[in-house]
């Protein structure tokens, strides 16, 4: 087959357009490509490959220059088709989707108050624990008695045992059923009035629930 030369502008560009295509990279004195032995490009540009002898007639730098121009522009169109018409992948970990999001933070809070209320304990029903009066016990006993069993200073104990005084019982803490019957027996084993010599025992108490 007889070399057609580089004068041929016909073919000289159908190669460019070939390397463009598939991004070759062709110099003035060298030209680089993926596969040597590739059929498709003719034998006497393969032997100049290979023997790294320049044929006459090769274009100027300038024109070089433009040719690589144009195969980046070629790469360039190519990769934006390829953006335009290749679908998103559907499974692509990176991608987010704003909207569901949004509309799925809500219920997800809405959820979480759900759990956090479902976990809170119900509140225990409180009882008063009420201390009655009797003529068997003194101020300075029932002051004593408050500063014990439920570590009331001398003050407020005084005020307890005034308003037993006056009203016939008064409420000495407000709790849960459980320590309202504790002090409740407290108060009970607490013991007799020594400052009062018929004094045979403790004062009565009784638990009530809070209304």
């Amino acid at each position: 087959m007889s070399n057609p030369g580089w004068h041929d502008q016909s073919c000289w560009g159908r190669f460019l357009l070939r390397c463009a295509a598939n991004r070759l990279v062709v110099g003035p004195s060298q030209a680089v490509l993926h596969r040597l032995d590739d059929e498709t490009y003719p034998p006497w540009f393969r032997c100049a490959l290979k023997t790294g002898d320049r044929p006459t007639g090769a274009p100027s730098q300038c024109e070089m220059s433009a040719y690589h121009s144009l195969s980046d522009c070629i790469h360039f169109l190519c990769c934006l088709l390829f953006c335009l018409f290749v679908p998103a992948m559907s499974h692509d970990p990176f991608s987010v989707d704003f909207d569901q999001i949004a509309v799925a933070e809500p219920a997800d809070r809405q959820q979480k108050q759900a759990q956090s209320g479902k976990k809170k304990p119900k509140k225990q029903p409180r009882y008063h624990v009420i201390l009655w009066d009797d003529s068997h016990h003194t101020y300075e006993y029932v002051v004593m008695m408050m500063q014990k069993l439920f570590r009331y200073p001398w003050e407020k104990g005084l005020l307890i045992a005034d308003e037993v005084d006056k009203r016939g019982r008064a409420i000495c803490m407000t709790t849960t059923m459980e320590h309202a019957e504790l002090k409740r027996d407290q108060i009970h084993a607490f013991g007799k009035d020594d400052l009062i010599p018929r004094c045979k025992g403790s004062m009565s108490a009784t638990i009530e629930p809070v209304e």
